[in-house]
């Protein structure tokens, strides 16, 4: 009976760590790259279906260093919006609360240039 239930755990554990990654790839990995008084500069990795959390979010500019990026934004109000923008793509969002989702195919960086004043 040991055997067996040692067995059991040992699948159950290469069944956890082989799904792991798969679980990670759906996280938004931001880095920060400055922070001060006036500006907030994050470079920002998004896998397919990848979601940024619902949060109150400042003025932002963004550029699109790799895509296309394709991501949905959810509003606090409940409506949505899709935005689709090619490699090299600059564009502008309003401060808001909303969750973003890469609703695209594939993978997309972009530089978010958030500002405080």
């Amino acid at each position: 009976m040991h055997k067996t239930l040692g067995a059991v755990s040992i699948a159950a554990a290469v069944t956890f760590l082989n799904a792991a990654p798969a679980a990670s790839q759906t996280k938004v990995v931001q880095k920060v790259l400055i922070n001060n008084a006036y500006v907030r500069v994050l470079e920002n990795h998004y896998a397919p279906g990848a979601v940024n959390p619902m949060a109150k979010r400042p003025n932002v500019v963004v550029y699109v260093i790799s895509g296309p990026y394709k991501a949905k934004n959810v509003y606090a109000d409940g409506h949505s919006t899709v935005l689709t923008y090619p490699t090299g793509a600059v564009f502008f969002q309003a401060a808001g609360t909303r969750e973003i989702t890469n609703v695209g195919p594939n993978a997309y960086t972009s530089l978010a240039v958030q500002l405080k004043k």
